[in-house]
Order: structure tokens, then sequence, then C-alpha cells
């Protein structure tokens, strides 16, 4: 590749962060290639060498977070193991992004607002839709399964429908709490949010009626990190050392 598409490349992924920060702090309203000019430092002319419109920019922003999580809950699926080793898989897939790929994280959350979505374009609304029916559907599955296995003995009260809901809500609402490092987690003596956000989904799957004998989540995290997701796993590991080192941790993708 030429020094000049190098540049070029790298100013487009500089753009793009730009546009997805706007995005998740403004919503559509300070979501506009004035503004991305005025925060990058870049000229309008310059913004337009690399997006059409403001509607293109928006498309692009949309598609790459998209296929950002779903390549990483796709990831999930690979894990061959117990029910609840699967199900903790896909929660991890969540995890990396929250943890890693902030932005995309809540890009995605963004994306299921109305007065955004319908500024989609139709195949961008469709890989969304595709990316949530991945997510519901590996749940569901996972959760058949382990009803079949009589692992999972639901409540009366509670239908497979709603634990796939009471699942996903919960993540997202613990993991977008940590990522704006909201009041709350800041004054927690926790040594790990992360792994304390796991085992807040232990325990909901538990008082549905979803027991399980193993103890370990540590054990058990850094397992299926190793399996699904070993470039994260290096990455989460050089953290803690960069951390116990006081070296700066390495900066989100």
């Amino acid at each position: 590749m030429l020094a000049s598409e190098k540049k070029f490349t790298a100013r487009q992924d500089e753009l793009e962060e730009i546009a997805r920060s706007l995005l998740v702090e403004d919503g559509m309203s300070g979501f506009s290639v004035e503004r991305i000019a005025s925060r990058s430092g870049y000229s309008r002319p310059t913004i337009y060498q690399h997006f059409r419109s403001k509607d293109e920019v928006l498309e692009v922003v949309a598609s790459r977070s998209i296929e950002v999580c779903h390549k990483m809950v796709t990831q999930s699926l690979t894990c061959d193991s117990s029910p609840w080793h699967r199900a903790i898989a896909i929660v991890l897939a969540y995890e990396q992004i929250a943890h890693f790929h902030p932005t995309h994280f809540h890009i995605i959350e963004a994306l299921g607002r109305p007065w955004i979505a319908r500024r989609l374009p139709e195949n961008v609304r469709i890989h969304y839709k595709e990316f949530a029916d991945l997510c519901i559907g590996g749940f569901t599955q996972i959760f058949q399964t382990a009803q079949a296995k009589n692992e999972l003995s639901l409540k009366p009260s509670v239908e497979l429908p709603q634990l796939t809901f009471h699942t996903i809500a919960t993540i997202i609402g613990i993991y977008s709490s940590i990522v704006k490092n909201r009041l709350i987690f800041r004054h927690t003596d926790s040594k790990s949010q992360w792994l304390d956000a796991l085992q807040c989904l232990t325990c909901l799957w538990e008082g549905h009626g979803w027991t399980t004998h193993e103890e370990n989540l540590a054990q058990i995290h850094d397992t299926i990190m190793r399996s699904c997701f070993p470039d994260y796993w290096v990455k989460s590991q050089t953290e803690i050392l960069s951390a116990q080192v006081k070296l700066p941790a390495p900066k989100p993708a």
C-alpha cells in the first residue's frame, strides 16, 4: 500500500471514530459533516473526500459497528461445551465489545432508537435485524437445550422468551453502566467490574431455575476467553499487567 493510501485509510478510521462519538454523545441533532470537520480539525472538502453526505456517514458508521458486533457474537457461538458455558460465551462477546470497542457498543444501542433507525438505508436495517436475531436466537437455542437436558427448570411464571429478554436487557444495562463509568461503579470496591457483571448474569439465571455446580467464575471466564477470544484474552492480560506496573493501558480499538 502506498503512503498516500495508508494516510487516507488512517484518516478514514479517525473520521469514523469521531462520527461514532458524535452520534453517541448528541444523537442525530449533533451528527453532521460540519461537526465532524470541527471535531477532527479537517476541512469540509477533506471530509467530503471520504463521505458524500451525512446519510452516508451514518450508513458507514452503523454498518461498521454492526459488522464488529456480529463478528464477536459469531465467535462466541464456536464454544462447543455445555449450554451454560455457551451462554457465558455470548455474554463474554458483549463484554469484549463493551470493554475494547465501547463506541461500537453504544452505536448498537443507538441504532435501536426509532429516530435513528428510520434514517438507515434498508440494507443496514436488515443487517441490524440479523445481528439482533443472532443474539436472541443464540440464547433461546441454548436455553432450549438446557431445558431438554433437564438443567433448566423455569418457574411457571416465566417462559423462554422472557428469560432471553431478561438476559439481553441485563447485559446491555450493566455493560452500558460500566462503559459510561456511572457514579455507582466508581464507588464500589470491585476488583473486576467485568467479572462482577458476569456473576450478575449467572445469578439471574440461577434465580430463573438454571442451576450449575461450577463456582469458579474467574477460571471459567479465562477458559472461554482463551478458547473463543484468544486475541482479546491477550489484550485483557496486557491491560492487567500494565495496571500492575503502572504502564498506560492499551487504547480501545
